[in-house]
């Protein structure tokens, strides 16, 4: 029945491991690491009592046997007694079992939807702003395109009037120039363009408004590419402590692996405690097969 019925050690120190690790990732709120440092301690306490108890039955184990050659009867009450204290040591490991079995774990809830109300809030800033800076960089792009039409030197004589014209007024006003180089059908192109974009002429239908507007969205556009920068820093690191918090879920499976692995030391001590117990079985046989078993697990702990 007991034939590798043994603890996985190493994996309990990999998972002690694991835990010290999660307590301090540095993307979650201090009062929850902290709360996943008081179980990595209760862990290796825990661990640490198996130990000891465990080194302890192998001390009594083997005292009993030492006086296996006493009269029957002697031997007999001696066997009874060690059964008592190895019951008492079981119990210290049974009480400890139940403390990481009980222990509470943070409460992912709470803190997970607040992130994920600080994710969805930061993703929605960032959509609106797409939207801006593709606004943005459109006018400004209408705007290269009129303004270098207009610093030609064909349009000056445009241009130095009080106001721009619309474009349905630029074949009435050219008739009045006499500059052949003027290509009408593009300045009534770029023309065409402002009066599409009334957004545009903010600063007056002037090529000086033009170009100071084209300035403001330079620097609009300036700072959108900063808050974008800053927002896209946000929903990274909102994503990360939702992951962060999220994986604080893996501690109840890590507890049950760590749980499984001590109760096949608690379960083996048990039943090899009740066949020492029964007035059916050979003492002594039965008080070697248990030291047997128990020093298999102590070296198991040397080496660790």
């Amino acid at each position: 029945m007991l034939a590798g019925n043994y603890p996985d050690l190493p994996t309990m120190k990999k998972l002690h491991d694991t835990v010290y690790t999660m307590s301090n990732d540095t993307r979650r709120p201090d009062a929850i690491n902290q709360s996943i440092g008081v179980f990595h301690d209760l862990l290796l306490e825990s661990y640490d009592v198996l130990r000891e108890e465990n080194l302890g039955a192998c001390l009594l184990l083997a005292n009993l046997l030492v006086n296996a050659g006493v009269a029957q009867h002697l031997f007999e009450q001696e066997v009874l007694r060690t059964c008592d204290r190895l019951k008492a040591r079981l119990d210290s490991i049974d009480k400890q079992l139940r403390l990481v079995d009980v222990f509470k774990m943070p409460d992912m809830a709470e803190q997970l939807a607040r992130v994920q109300a600080s994710l969805e809030e930061f993703e929605a800033t960032q959509g609106e702003n797409t939207t801006l800076l593709d606004e943005r960089r459109e006018q400004k792009r209408v705007l290269d395109e009129v303004i270098q039409v207009l610093q030609q030197p064909s349009a000056a004589q445009i241009v130095k009037r009080a106001l721009l014209p619309t474009a349905d007024e630029v074949d009435t006003i050219v008739k009045t120039f006499k500059n052949p180089a003027l290509d009408v059908d593009v300045i009534k192109a770029a023309l065409a363009k402002l009066d599409q974009n009334v957004a545009l002429l903010e600063q007056g239908r002037k090529l000086s408004g033009l170009i100071k507007t084209r300035s403001q969205i330079e620097d609009a556009l300036t700072r959108l590419v900063s808050e974008q920068r800053r927002v896209q820093r946000l929903i990274e690191e909102a994503r990360e402590q939702k992951e962060a918090l999220a994986n604080v879920g893996d501690l109840n499976e890590w507890r049950a692996e760590w749980l499984a692995q001590a109760s096949r030391l608690r379960q083996s001590w048990a039943a090899l405690l009740e066949t020492l117990k029964s007035p059916t079985e050979d003492s002594e046989q039965a008080a070697k097969a248990m030291l047997d078993y128990l020093m298999t697990v102590r070296r198991s702990f040397e080496k660790g």
